[in-house]
């Protein structure tokens, strides 16, 4: 076994393996990662190393199916990500990993094999109480209009366009009245 540390994942072997993890709940109610609530929301709690890693396996997973297993290499994966690796539990791509566990949105099932989440949870009240002033405002505009819209288009299911303002884009609160960004 490897010098890691994240719950018995092998990194020093060179390659691990992906696979997806499938939760109904949130697969249902979750978030993909590459969307603009992942970026507006999650993107301060995990670090942008750890979403980038999230949605890297989300684009390798994306068009398989459940079970599937997909392999990458950990040097390269690293310098994809702009990250060093160099074998030891405190390099930069060794922490990432060990980010999305502590999160729960990846989780080793077996020394050289990650399984990842698909969809991002939506925030938890202790995670939302973290947030800066002005993005909390948002989240609870964006929590509005989804719960406005789910029950106004629950037979429709129409998306309606991002109501979230791009990263370090200044607005109020009211500019998220139109809804939830459209997910993955």
């Amino acid at each position: 076994m490897g010098r890691n540390t994240n719950n018995s994942l092998d990194l020093d072997c060179g390659r691990i393996d992906l696979t997806t993890w499938s939760d109904p709940v949130i697969d249902q109610l979750g978030h993909d990662c590459r969307s603009t609530y992942a970026e507006t929301f999650w993107l301060g709690q995990l670090g942008p190393s750890t979403l980038w890693l999230l949605r890297l396996a989300a684009n390798r997973l994306e068009n398989e199916p459940d079970g599937a297993v997909v392999p990458i290499d950990v040097a390269e994966t690293a310098a994809c990500l702009g990250l060093a690796w160099n074998g030891g539990r405190n390099s930069p791509f060794n922490r990432t990993i060990e980010r999305a566990v502590r999160f729960g949105l990846a989780r080793p099932t077996d020394p050289h094999t990650l399984a990842i989440r698909r969809r991002l949870p939506p925030l938890t009240q202790r995670q939302i109480a973290r947030l800066p002033q002005r993005i909390r405002q948002l989240h609870a505009s964006w929590v509005t209009a989804a719960a406005n819209q789910n029950s106004e288009t629950s037979s429709s299911k129409v998306r309606t366009p991002n109501p979230v303002p791009p990263f370090g884009h200044t607005s109020d609160a009211s500019s998220v009245a139109a809804g939830p960004a459209i997910s993955r």
